[in-house]
């Protein structure tokens, strides 16, 4: 049970870090 919750956090901490990578990515291209 605890693994499964471990497994969720890291699951969804990577996306959001990967979410802001691509808003970065998005707000870079709207200043050039």
């Amino acid at each position: 049970m605890y693994l499964f919750f471990l497994c969720c956090a890291v699951i969804i901490v990577s996306d959001n870090s990967f979410m802001s990578i691509q808003f970065d990515h998005i707000n870079i291209q709207h200043l050039t």
